[in-house]
């Protein structure tokens, strides 16, 4: 009911809803644009739900999903998902999956020429996790993702790729301790972007560069 009022008295739109457990009930950490001019479209939000729940409403409407979370309340699993209509300016090719494998996700999106923009764990194990994902068709751009990371990886991989996050999950795994799930896309300029491919070509240490203009500005950076 509070993210609804919030919703109504800003006339926005979800397009982050992380829920929890706060003693047995649920609660909600969300994020909201205005739902006006460029930015404006339709959209659903749907929390308390199974898998199959979400799979028939996607069915049933012409929704694509931008947000999708697992969480529990007690021993229970249920899922959140925020929603855009998949039409017109905001119309993408797409593909969501729960509970499936990294090798699985590498292999979906070499085949469906796409790039991930959710990544939530699922079960997380000794043996390994899994993960929810939400996939879109790829137009060329520069993105990475990494699982298992610790958060001294994460800033290390931002600063090499030269790339802003996405999307940021932090959980734990047995024995070993915090980890996260990452995507982040390229934040860099065309120059940099270039420069950056190449260094990156073979390598498995750090590279670097800085290129500036004698008396002038920094034309290229990472």
């Amino acid at each position: 009911a509070s993210v609804t009022t919030q919703l109504n008295a800003n006339n926005a739109r979800l397009i982050d809803l992380e829920p929890y457990d706060l003693n047995g009930v649920t609660r909600f950490a969300a994020v909201m644009i205005s739902n006006t001019g460029a930015d404006a479209a339709g959209w659903w939000w749907l929390w308390g739900a199974s898998a199959s729940q979400i799979v028939n409403f996607v069915s049933s409407n012409p929704a694509r999903i931008i947000d999708l979370d697992n969480y529990f309340i007690g021993a229970t699993r249920y899922y959140s998902a925020v929603m855009i209509q998949n039409a017109g300016q905001t119309a993408q090719g797409w593909w969501f999956y729960f509970n499936v494998s990294p090798d699985f996700i590498t292999n979906h999106i070499n085949t469906n020429n796409s790039r991930l923009v959710d990544l939530e764990p699922h079960s997380v194990g000794i043996a390994g996790t899994t993960f929810d994902c939400v996939m879109v068709a790829g137009q060329g751009e520069h993105w990475w993702w990494y699982h298992g990371a610790t958060d001294t990886q994460v800033g290390e991989a931002i600063e090499q790729n030269g790339a802003r996050l996405i999307d940021l999950e932090r959980y734990s795994v047995p024995l070993v301790g915090t980890r996260y799930a990452v995507v982040m896309i390229n934040n860099s300029n065309d120059l940099t972007t270039r420069v950056g491919d190449i260094l990156r070509d073979g390598s498995d240490g750090f590279s670097g560069l800085y290129l500036k203009r004698v008396n002038g500005s920094v034309l290229a950076y990472l």
